[in-house]
């Protein structure tokens, strides 16, 4: 049956002649509506380089892509990407005006953070070096530098987060002159009040306590009198302190009001002042700040390296300038999930906008804005909305929800209208579609409170919450896949994981947290420790404990105490294995890279088999095989040694970094999810349990906050007070969209669960003094439609009975360890480069080392002969490609070349530049180049090709032309080589030009009518005359080399054989052997390592 729109959707596809604003609530066929809208543009004749849609994450891209595939298969070329995939396309199109290095690589988010701690912590020890007095001082109010460093880091991060590109503390004269205006006028004031009060109050009838009282007051004062003007603010404002106390209690009535006005007034005295002494603190702050900033954005430029926020502010450089944003011929741009975009998003959507033929069609929803914590701010979208309508443009709202029950929807209407009453974003409800199924679709899990504490309601909470699992998996035929537990916060998740544990109930972490918490990695950890410290009893007793040698608790008590006598055979055997392996794992350690050394720690110890048989076995194992993919990830990065990658693991431990369980490849694994509500954002299960709905708001802040439109602002001033109410306001309103997502994530059944029944909590004050979500709900609930949902409390025993798989798991002797060898790799959807495929073709050990290994190839020494100069050939090559890529007509190629030899960090000499002007002369000479040139080069053209569903073939073919016979394809090539090599040379890119061929083929839906390579240094073109004419078995081949890569993957090195030709390899593989057998010799003779 095919699509048949709602009226609203109707009009949200083919309404294109203005701007659109399109309100998207929870289950409305949002998606389907964007790829029927870009699927009507390309119907209405637009071209796929005139429409641009952008997603909020890359799966959202792929999603819509693969859908709207399926209508228009010619479909690679569409420009649909993320916001930052796009503005890394910006930047990268124009390095020039970036000016940095075109081959620049992406941090990942901890090696940004690690970068900037490490500046953070040279630029403060290098002030207190100096003897900065200032930073000094706030060193002192932090105790430790590395939590003024911690400190610093947090609030650069929010100000990155919130656009601000200048951090030093811009402080107005004026300012200062009112501020110490006002103090002074106070301190006069308060001055006079005392002297008249202090003769007065001692004719009055007082109490001794309160006589005493007054004497202190009176000592105090006539102590500081005299020069309480000239006093420092910091002296100054102890005094106030101490008066506004004595000032304070309880006076008699005749005494009262007087005693009441002298405290506010030292309370106002002390507010003017503790303002005076913020500003001055800010300034230290704000210069600090400036500093690291610095540090690290040239730091970054230095290593050719890019965050996202350097991304979206380049490209919103770039796109000001109007000779680039010229470049972009965009008539149509579709923005996803537009409530999480952020002011400087927003900034480059108006940019792409500037020409008012272009048309704006912005999709998302208001109560869907969830990721303040990362700049998004829901109020660009309404005002966007404004802007929209006030431009002759119309807002759609997409009221229908597809996704759930009519009584999951007519519950959620009836709670929100109430929760967000008072909020700016109007709730708006949706429509159900779905038929009813005339019972209630939710469940009110009650844990009554009692007397006891929220950690110990926890407990039976989540016990009620593995019961209710149990009854929808045998009772009502629900799988524990179709189930899934959303948490507002993972703090307490332990206590919910050891309940489904104790219920026998099979689950995965995936929230982003507790991966390095997880039993089967702290063993792993335990053991390098102990490797690295043979003296550390708690990580040593904790390994031989482990199912790394499974000691009994009793023999662990034996050795533990010295008595080895007492110990039964068996705990003797595990341990004589445990000393025997040691030296040869310490050795290991410190001489193997870190993921070699753990896949001989695994391999030696039999752990993957004894981890196996454990409860969760699955689980626990793809956990493992996480971990070492994180190593060889590190390893990629520079980060080859075990001691060198522990420094981030540990790191990410000590701040809980969002590593969360490894996902189970078999899609069809029948386990329970845990997940936060981040995490579940554009996702729906049949089931879904909203965990811990007691856990209170906290609304903690810092020493330092942080407003664009305010700035910083420090703790106890007024600015800090103003800028608090602020944000907590936004909090609250934001926590109410937080529900609004997780409530909206169910499909058949929802199960709200808190501790506390109605008349426990007494939810009758006003919203905003309600401080869980429990207490909201209940608030909230529609008292006359009882029949949407159920209030339940299961009684649950002490001890539930484990499922069957759990019993039989847990019975398991780990003396007698499952043998697992070859365990398969896990894919899902798969990405194969051409040149890795086509290293492949050459030689399968090649990829194995270089893919699988990533182990760095050494240069191939150059095959030609070398021109008279010190410019190496690698250099040449780099240069004159980086030329010829980017040259276009209008370029000013004295430029270009001297931008080229800059990004190889070369200053040449007039010969040498002239070598490389003669070069990139032949080529702009070149018959090829005047033909090619008129016909129109398309440069750079990057493909994603999927073969079937399972792999995607990726690449960029260097240029395209089109003509009337069909696509020509040229790649150049700076192989410093002679004309006679040319032949040789060419025939080790077979494949790459028939893998180009077939997918430019695919992406285009037009004929190849040439493959060539343009050898630049001998100025030779070889045209391959039949990679053109091999599309279908050419696919075949990618088919077949692929699946044989994977399966291949589990056996190590025996699956990629060598190949006798290794010419062009870097690595020298027939010796490798040798050198690991004189290496172990050399180890063997070092005697015992430290």
């Amino acid at each position: 049956m095919g699509f048949k729109p709602t009226p609203e959707q109707a009009e949200a596809i083919s309404i294109i002649d203005r701007d659109l604003m399109v309100v998207a609530g929870a289950g409305s066929g949002k998606t389907k509506v964007l790829v029927e809208r870009y699927v009507n543009l390309v119907e209405q004749g637009f071209k796929l380089n005139q429409i641009l849609a952008i997603t909020f994450t890359r799966k959202a891209a792929l999603e819509m892509k693969e859908r709207i595939r399926q209508t228009l298969p010619d479909m690679e070329q569409a420009q649909i990407s993320t916001i930052h995939s796009f503005c890394q396309k910006v930047v990268a199109d124009h390095p020039l005006q970036a000016k940095i290095d075109p081959h620049f690589r992406m941090f990942e988010e901890w090696e940004s953070k690690a970068l900037l701690k490490l500046i953070a912590m040279e630029v403060v020890t290098q002030a207190l070096q100096q003897g900065d007095e200032e930073i000094q001082m706030l060193r002192e109010e932090y105790r430790q530098t590395k939590d003024l460093v911690a400190y610093l880091v947090n609030i650069y991060q929010l100000m990155i987060s919130k656009g601000a590109d200048c951090f030093t503390v811009d402080i107005q004269e004026h300012d200062l002159e009112r501020l110490g205006r006002e103090v002074t006028i106070l301190q006069q004031e308060l001055a006079i009040e005392i002297d008249q009060w202090l003769p007065w109050v001692k004719t009055q009838k007082l109490s001794a306590t309160k006589l005493q009282v007054v004497q202190q007051i009176e000592e105090l004062w006539s102590t500081h009198q005299a020069a309480f003007n000239d006093l420092e603010l910091v002296m100054k404002k102890e005094l106030i302190e101490a008066l506004a106390s004595l000032f304070g209690g309880r006076w008699a009535k005749e005494l009262a009001d007087q005693a009441k006005h002298l405290k506010e007034l030292c309370l106002e005295l002390k507010q003017g002042i503790t303002d005076l002494l913020g500003i001055h603190q800010l300034r230290p702050i704000g210069r600090v700040l400036e500093t690291i900033h610095e540090h690290y954005t040239n730091r970054k430029l230095a290593q050719g390296l890019l965050d996202y926020d350097d991304l979206e502010r380049i490209a919103v450089q770039l796109l000001s300038i109007p000779e680039v944003r010229a470049t972009y011929d965009f008539k149509h741009i579709l923005l996803d999930e537009a409530q999480d975009t952020n002011e400087r998003q927003k900034q480059l959507i108006d940019l792409l906008c500037a020409d008012p033929d272009v048309k704006l069609f912005v999709v998302g929803d208001p109560k869907q804005s969830i990721y303040r914590f990362r700049g998004a701010e829901v109020e660009v979208f309404l005002e966007a909305g404004e802007s929209i309508i006030n431009s002759q443009g119309k807002k759609i709202f997409l009221k229908d929800n597809f996704r759930s029950r009519p009584e999951l929807v007519n519950f959620t209407n009836h709670v929100f209208e109430k929760i967000m009453a008072d909020d700016r974003i109007e709730y708006e409800a949706s429509r159900p579609f779905r038929e009813a199924c005339g019972r209630p679709a939710v469940d009110l899990l009650v844990t009554p409170r009692g007397d006891r504490s929220l950690g110990e309601g926890r407990q039976e909470e989540a016990a009620q919450i593995g019961a209710l699992i149990r009854e929808l998996v045998e009772q009502e035929g629900y799988r524990y896949s179709e189930i899934t537990i959303l948490f507002r916060a993972m703090t307490n998740v332990k206590i919910y994981e050891e309940a489904l544990q104790l219920a026998g109930i099979p689950f995965v972490n995936l929230s982003g947290h507790g991966f390095y918490d997880k039993n089967e990695i702290q063993d792993l950890l335990n053991f390098i420790h102990w490797l690295q410290d043979a003296d550390d009893l708690v990580s040593k007793m904790a390994v031989l404990r482990s199912p790394f040698f499974g000691l009994s608790d009793q023999g662990l008590f034996w050795y533990q105490h010295g008595q080895r006598e007492n110990l039964n055979q068996l705990d003797k055997d595990k341990l004589v294995r445990a000393y025997q392996l040691y030296p040869m794992l310490q050795k290991a350690l410190v001489t193997l890279p870190a993921p070699q050394f753990l896949e001989q720690l695994l391999k030696t110890t039999d752990f993957y088999a004894n981890t196996a048989v454990l409860p969760l076995g699955q689980q626990r194992i793809a956990n493992i095989d996480k971990f070492v993919d994180t190593c060889w990830q590190l390893w990629s990065k520079g980060y080859i040694h075990m001691e060198e990658q522990l420094a981030y693991i540990l790191d990410a431990i000590e701040h809980e970094g969002r590593e969360g369980e490894a996902r189970l490849d078999n899609e069809t694994a029948d386990v329970v999810t845990l997940m936060t509500i981040h995490g579940s954002k554009g996702l729906e299960f049949p089931v879904v349990i909203l965990a811990d709905c007691s856990r209170e708001r906290t609304n903690r802040f810092g020493s330092l906050l942080y407003r664009k439109d305010e700035g910083l602002a420090i703790k106890d001033t007024t600015r800090y007070q103003k800028v608090k109410e602020l944000e907590l306001a936004e909090e609250i309103n934001e926590d109410k969209r937080l529900l609004y997502v997780a409530v909206t994530r169910a499909r058949e059944r929802l199960v709200l669960s808190g501790i506390g029944t109605k008349e426990e909590l007494k939810v009758e004050r006003p919203l905003h003094e309600l401080v869980s979500w429990w207490e909201w709900i209940w608030a909230s609930l529609p008292q006359d439609k009882q029949e949407l949902y159920r209030v339940r409390t299961l009684a649950v025993a002490e001890q539930v009975e484990a499922a069957p798989a759990a019993q039989t798991a847990a019975s398991n002797d780990l003396s007698v360890p499952i043998v697992i060898n070859n365990l398969p790799p896990k894919y899902d959807i798969s990405s194969f480069s051409v040149t890795s495929l086509m290293i492949y073709a050459q030689c399968p050990r090649r990829y194995y080392y270089r893919y699988i290994l990533r182990v760095p190839e050494e240069q191939a020494a150059s095959n030609g002969q070398r021109l008279a100069s010190e410019l190496g050939p690698l250099e040449r090559g780099n240069i004159v490609h980086r030329v010829c890529e980017h040259l276009r007509p209008e370029q000013d190629l004295e430029q270009l070349l001297d931008w080229a030899i800059s990004m190889e960090g070369l200053s040449l000499q007039q010969a040498e530049r002239q070598e490389l002007w003669e070069i990139v002369n032949r080529y702009l000479n070149s018959a090829y180049y005047q033909d090619a040139k008129i016909k129109q080069i398309n440069h750079e053209v990057e493909f994603t090709v999927p073969v079937e569903e399972q792999f995607l073939i990726t690449g960029a073919v260097d240029q395209i032309v089109e003509d009337k016979n069909g696509i020509t394809i040229m790649d150049l090539k700076t192989n410093y080589i002679t004309a006679e090599q040319v032949p040789e040379v060419a025939a080790s890119y077979y494949w790459q030009l028939r893998i180009y061929a077939w997918a430019i083929n695919k992406s285009f839906g037009k004929p190849i009518s040439k493959t060539m390579l343009y050898f630049l240094f001998p100025d030779v073109i070889h045209t391959d005359e039949d990679a053109h004419l091999l599309i279908p078995e050419t696919e075949e081949w990618l088919r077949n080399t692929c699946q044989h890569i994977q399966q291949c993957a589990a056996h190590g090195g025996e699956g990629f054989p060598m190949i006798d030709d290794c010419t062009f390899c870097g690595y020298n593989c027939r010796q490798l052997g040798k050198a690991q057998e004189n290496f172990v010799n050399l180890l063997a003779g070092l005697g015992k390592l430290s």
